[in-house]
C-alpha cells in the first residue's frame, strides 16, 4: 500500500494530504461495479481540510437521494460537533 503527498486543486484553496492507498483497479473491467480507480486513506490531513472534504461528499450524497437518517448519521461522524450541521 503505497503512501504519498496528496494535492487537490479546490476552487478556494488547496487541500493538502498525506495519503495511502487501500485499494486499486488498473486492470479489470471499467464498470459501474468495479470502476477504475483507486480508493486511498487519509492519514494526515488538516481539521479543516478534513471538514471541507466532509462537506462535499455529503452534498454529493445528498444528490444520490441517500436515506435522509443515514445521512444524518454520518453527518455526525465527519463534521466536529462544535459546527453546526448544515440542514
Amino acid at each position: 500500500n503505497e503512501v504519498f503527498d496528496l494535492v487537490i486543486n479546490a476552487p478556494d484553496q488547496p487541500i493538502e494530504a498525506k495519503a495511502e492507498v487501500i485499494w486499486s483497479n488498473i486492470y479489470g473491467p471499467d464498470d459501474e461495479i468495479t470502476p477504475r480507480g483507486m480508493g486511498v486513506r487519509f492519514i494526515q490531513i488538516s481539521g479543516e481540510h478534513r471538514r471541507v472534504i466532509a462537506k462535499v461528499a455529503l452534498e454529493h450524497l445528498k444528490s444520490e437521494k441517500v436515506d435522509p437518517r443515514e445521512l444524518e448519521a454520518l453527518q455526525t461522524l465527519v463534521i466536529d460537533s462544535d459546527e453546526t450541521p448544515p440542514k
